[in-house]
């Protein structure tokens, strides 16, 4: 498990306490994000949503966790790359087949505008 802000402030031990309340559900720390995050680790975001069958995705902290928090959302729930979903650019501009899973995102960063879409 890596280290990082979210767990060095006692937000994880906070938001922790709180979902252990219902009994009938499991959540999963995913940490780590560095500012402009890599596509490795997104996908180690994907796999673990894949494998647990995840059904929610809770991003707390500043743009860079909610934009990987969105990245995985979208693939977790569709096939390919990334980037083939990547509207501008050098992405490849296909349309989301299937729905991602829900997010919440809780910014601890003002201005980002991560809390936004393009849509």
């Amino acid at each position: 498990m890596r280290i990082h802000s979210f767990q060095k402030y006692r937000i994880w031990y906070i938001i922790h306490c709180r979902l252990s309340k219902y009994k009938s559900r499991h959540h999963f720390l995913f940490g780590g994000v560095q500012p402009n995050p890599r596509l490795k680790l997104a996908q180690e975001g994907i796999d673990l949503c894949r494998r647990e069958n995840v059904d929610l995705i809770l991003a707390v902290g500043g743009g860079s966790v909610i934009d990987c928090g969105k990245n995985i959302a979208i693939m977790a729930t569709n096939d390919g790359s990334i980037w083939d979903y990547v509207q501008m650019g050098s992405g490849g501009r296909k349309p989301v087949a299937n729905a991602p899973l829900p997010i919440i995102a809780i910014p601890s960063t003002a201005g980002t505008g991560s809390e936004v879409n393009c849509g």
